[in-house]
């Protein structure tokens, strides 16, 4: 959890609205309440872009407990996408990293025009910093619920919100939090994923 553990998440059953799921490829407090996650958090470098296309590998997640609500692979609906946390295109070296991408624990009910529009605009400027010789941590997650849900129970968020810090000397063995300093760049963003009004 190259960002930290800001909610205090914990690997245990009994934590229904901030269970922790850690995986190589990202780390995640899962909310059985809204059915997503509060956070995604991973670290991103040149290394992790490799020749992998989209796996489009949709699957439940695994590694939730017993009598949480394992969201389907069903789409979500008209208007809304299947929206990538930790973006399948940040995790191309390999058919397993790319395909973990696609649990459903790192998706979220996302408006087409944010998701495939400003969203995926700032994945790709993150990917650029990471092929200037940075390291770029990530975390991100949905936010301001509306009090409504998509058929499947998820919660729909009224933003989705996402922070960059960007590390320098990416190939360096030193640990990217060994290697901030005050003169790093952070990034914040929070963007709207309320639908659009037809004319």
């Amino acid at each position: 959890m190259p960002t930290g553990n800001p909610d205090g998440a914990m690997n245990n059953a009994t934590y229904r609205t901030k269970y922790l799921i850690q995986k190589r490829q990202y780390a995640l407090s899962y909310n059985d309440d809204t059915h997503e996650a509060n956070w995604v958090s991973w670290s991103y470098t040149s290394e992790d872009t490799g020749s992998q296309s989209r796996t489009d590998a949709w699957a439940t997640e695994e590694l939730l407990p017993s009598g949480y609500l394992k969201i389907s692979t069903a789409t979500f609906g008209t208007g809304w996408d299947r929206g990538h946390m930790c973006p399948s295109a940040d995790r191309t070296t390999d058919y397993t990293d790319n395909a973990m991408t696609f649990r459903m624990s790192n998706m979220i009910p996302q408006t087409s025009n944010n998701n495939q529009g400003l969203w995926a605009n700032f994945e790709t400027y993150t990917r650029a910093l990471a092929a200037g010789g940075n390291e770029v941590l990530i975390i991100t997650g949905p936010g301001a619920f509306t009090g409504k849900t998509i058929a499947n129970g998820m919660w729909i968020p009224g933003v989705v919100w996402k922070i960059a810090v960007v590390v320098p000397s990416a190939s360096s063995t030193t640990p990217a939090n060994q290697r901030l300093t005050t003169s790093a760049r952070v990034i914040a963003i929070i963007t709207p994923t309320s639908q659009r009004r037809k004319a």
